[in-house]
């Protein structure tokens, strides 16, 4: 294994890292605020952080660049608003850990609804099976021995559904901005639409919040949807992203880890049964290379 490789194994265990924390920071935010309105403002200090990144890198000027637009704005619908709408309003009536595991679902339709409509990817018969394996654990963490679906899990796989389109109009928007440029675009427009959502809703809240709540937003923008964004393109550009996908994987058990330390609930059978299924699924699902970027 050369440095390069290993460097990008680093980045993506990082990324990992920062990212289990993500379900949990949300639950805590939601509870305490408005889930638009905490999305908002996490998406918003998001956006600080990748200002910041761009005056690093004197790369404002690619904001201007007007084809990338016809790209950003479906991304940034698909991903800023929808996607982590459907899951902040999720964490309302689920877990944490069930978010978590439910969101590894993203690889599947990636294959499934994505590679196979786009014929990206062919569907071999390890694809079918790691697929199967996949909805087999979904299932089990979404019914949970009922057959009454948790309406919070079926709100976060239907965002999963979201990712491999956006990531589409990603990849295209690419081709004319850096990384950076594209991420501040996304946080800035996405924040501010959400900020005025909530607004006309009447969820801003009208005292300021508590001071461990301002800092669990610093860390939901800055660390868990700034940093780690930048430690997986990153990471990406060092190994493959079929690679990547597979090291991500461990990222629920990382959850589930954090989730009976910091809140003290220990994981439930019906999530380990759902968990071995679907990260053995995305590995199947990830034998090949991918050729699908993501961001």
């Amino acid at each position: 294994m050369n440095n390069t490789e290993r460097t990008g194994e680093i980045l993506i265990f990082s990324k990992s890292f920062f990212w289990a924390l993500y379900p949990i920071v949300a639950s805590i935010l939601v509870f305490y605020l408005s889930p638009i309105f905490a999305l908002a403002i996490s998406t918003l200090a998001a956006a600080i952080f990748f200002a910041i990144l761009l005056t690093i890198q004197k790369k404002w000027h690619e904001l201007l660049i007007r084809p990338a637009w016809k790209y950003l704005l479906p991304m940034i619908l698909l991903l800023g608003i929808l996607f982590y709408g459907l899951q902040f309003f999720a964490l309302q009536y689920t877990t944490p850990g069930n978010v978590a595991i439910i969101s590894l679902m993203e690889v599947f339709f990636t294959m499934f609804l994505l590679g196979a409509v786009t014929s990206i990817e062919k569907l071999s018969k390890i694809t079918i099976v790691g697929g199967i394996l996949m909805v087999i654990g979904a299932f089990f963490v979404i019914f949970q021995g009922t057959l009454t679906p948790n309406p919070g899990d079926l709100l976060v796989l239907l965002a999963t559904t979201l990712p491999p389109f956006a990531n589409v109009f990603a990849k295209k928007a690419r081709k004319y901005m850096g990384s950076a440029s594209i991420m501040f675009a996304r946080s800035i427009i996405a924040g501010l639409f959400l900020i005025c959502l909530a607004w006309a809703w009447g969820d801003i809240p009208t005292t300021m919040p508590s001071w461990n709540i301002i800092g669990l937003i610093g860390i939901n923008g800055f660390l868990i949807l700034g940093l780690s964004t930048i430690l997986w393109i990153e990471g990406i550009h060092r190994i493959q992203i079929s690679k990547a996908i597979s090291l991500a994987s461990i990222t629920p058990a990382i959850t589930l880890l954090f989730v009976y330390i910091i809140l003290k609930q220990p994981p439930t059978i019906f999530q380990l049964l759902g968990l071995v299924p679907i990260t053995l699924g995305v590995f199947l699902l990830t034998r090949k290379k991918v050729n699908i970027e993501t961001l």
